[in-house]
């Protein structure tokens, strides 16, 4: 329900089911206060010049701290996407990793024959597979060790 004010130009009203109630008061509210204030002031007792000017001093402060919540919640929001973004690159890659170790270590108890560059093959039984700078690192029971990219043949 509203109810009509003195002045058409500002209005007085209630809340009503479809309103809902500010908590807290921004630039704008101060400036509607500030001019309300500046339209019914007394005119034989007008606002002296300090007043003036410290209330337009709060104006300008509370114009200022609005621009700079406005820019920190932009700050935050875009921060809070950068990590996400990173959180998801970085499950991607060690979920590759671990996937990869994961599936590798189906080797162990199987004889490899593997290769390192410019050596000959060897052959032996995989005791254990480990991560190693990033990489699957096949380790032989005679103490030999292979990186996947050097395996040959996997057998029983």
């Amino acid at each position: 329900m509203e109810i009509n004010g003195i002045d058409p130009l500002f209005p007085v009203s209630t809340p009503t089911e479809t309103t809902a109630a500010k908590k807290t008061l921004d630039k704008d509210d101060f400036l509607k206060l500030f001019i309300t204030q500046l339209v019914h002031q007394n005119p034989m007792e007008p606002i002296n010049n300090d007043q003036f000017i410290a209330q337009m001093a709060q104006f300008s402060a509370v114009e200022q701290a609005t621009n700079t919540a406005t820019t920190v919640a932009r700050m935050l929001t875009a921060q809070e996407e950068t990590n996400e973004l990173l959180a998801m690159m970085l499950y991607h890659q060690m979920g590759s990793v671990s996937r990869t170790l994961y599936e590798s270590s189906g080797m162990i108890g199987l004889t490899i024959i593997a290769q390192k560059e410019g050596g000959n093959p060897m052959q032996g039984k995989v005791a254990r597979v480990i991560l190693n700078g990033g990489e699957v690192e096949v380790l032989l029971e005679n103490g030999s060790s292979f990186y996947l990219g050097e395996i040959l043949e996997i057998s029983r």
